[in-house]
C-alpha cells in the first residue's frame, strides 16, 4: 500500500485488501485508488472513496456473490466505507483498451459499486475520466503497481465524456430547478462544471477546488460569487455569499447554462450520440 494514502483511508483500505484476499485469493491484477484521494484533495468530511479494481480474469457470478458481501462488511464496520464508489474490470478488457470501445457484457464489462449497493454493470467499462487518473495519478492498493497497466487512453474519449456529462446528465438536471435550492447541488454542480471546463481547456484533470480557481480567474465577474458559493459550502467556513436561497439558484443556473452554451461550441464538441 503507497504512502499517499490519506491517513484516514488506511483502515477501511487495509481491511478493503484483506478481504479481497481471503475471498478471491489471487485474482486481483490490482486495486487503485482514485478520486480526489489520488489528485491530492481527499477532504474527510465530504469526499468518496473512488476506486478501481482490476482482475485477472473474467468476472463473474462468483465475482458478484463475493464482492456483495466484501462491501456489506466495509459498509458496515467503517465509516468511510459507506463512502465507497467502486468500479471492477477486468485485466484483459482494460489492458490495451482504447477507451470507449465496448467490453464484452457477457464477460462482465465493468461491475460498479455505491457503498454496500450493487450499482449494476457498465457495459462499456471504466469511464474514461477514471482511466485517466489510474494512467496518471492512481494510487495503487494492492498488487501490481498502476504504472503495470497498458491503459491506452486517447482525448478524444475524455471530450465525449464531458460532451455526456453536459448534453445528458446535466441538461436533465438543469430542468429540475428545486433541486438547486441545496447546498449539496450547488456544490456539486457549480464544481463539476468547473472540471469540465478545466478538461475541455487542457486535457487533463484536477481537483475540484483547483479546477473552480482556474475557471474562476477565466470567467465573467457576475460568475464569480457562484464558484465562491461553491467553495464555501464544500469547506464548510465562512458566511453564505448570497442573501437567500432563491438569489443563489437564479445566479447558479445562469452560470450553469452560460457555460453548457458556450463550451461545446468553444470546443467544438459533438452533440452526444451514442455509440
Amino acid at each position: 500500500m503507497e504512502i499517499r494514502i490519506p491517513a484516514a483511508l488506511l483502515p477501511l483500505l487495509q481491511a478493503y485488501a484483506n478481504l479481497l484476499e481471503e475471498r478471491l485469493p489471487g485474482r486481483m491484477k490490482g486495486v487503485y485508488l482514485l478520486g480526489s484521494a489520488a489528485l491530492d484533495a481527499f477532504r474527510p468530511p465530504c469526499s468518496d472513496v473512488d476506486v478501481l479494481g482490476v482482475s485477472d480474469g473474467p468476472l463473474d457470478p462468483e465475482w458478484l456473490m463475493e464482492l456483495t458481501f466484501i462491501h456489506a462488511k466495509l459498509a458496515g464496520e467503517h465509516e468511510f466505507g459507506r463512502r465507497m464508489e467502486v468500479q471492477y474490470a477486468s485485466e484483459h478488457k482494460l489492458n490495451g483498451m482504447r477507451s470507449g470501445s465496448p467490453l464484452n457484457l457477457a464477460a462482465g464489462a465493468c461491475y460498479e459499486w455505491e457503498g454496500e449497493r450493487f450499482k449494476g454493470i457498465r457495459e462499456t467499462g471504466p469511464k474514461p475520466a477514471a482511466l485517466w487518473i489510474l494512467k496518471h495519478h492512481g494510487i495503487r492498493i494492492a498488487g501490481a503497481p498502476a504504472a503495470a497497466l497498458d491503459v491506452r487512453l486517447d482525448g478524444e474519449s475524455l471530450r465525449r465524456e464531458m460532451s455526456y456529462n453536459l448534453d445528458v446528465y446535466w441538461a436533465w438536471r438543469r430542468k429540475e430547478p428545486d433541486l438547486f435550492l441545496q447546498d449539496l447541488w450547488i456544490e456539486f454542480a457549480v464544481l463539476t462544471f468547473c472540471r469540465i471546463y478545466y478538461t475541455l481547456d487542457t486535457g487533463a484533470i484536477i481537483s475540484k477546488e483547483a479546477a473552480a480557481a482556474y475557471v474562476r480567474q477565466r470567467t465573467a465577474a457576475c460568475g464569480q460569487p457562484v464558484i465562491d458559493e461553491a467553495l464555501r459550502i464544500r469547506s464548510g467556513r465562512g458566511e453564505p455569499v448570497f442573501p437567500d436561497a432563491v438569489q443563489r439558484r437564479r445566479e447558479t443556473l445562469r452560470f450553469l447554462d452560460e457555460l453548457s452554451d458556450r463550451l461545446p461550441r468553444e470546443y467544438e464538441l459533438k452533440p452526444w450520440t451514442r455509440e
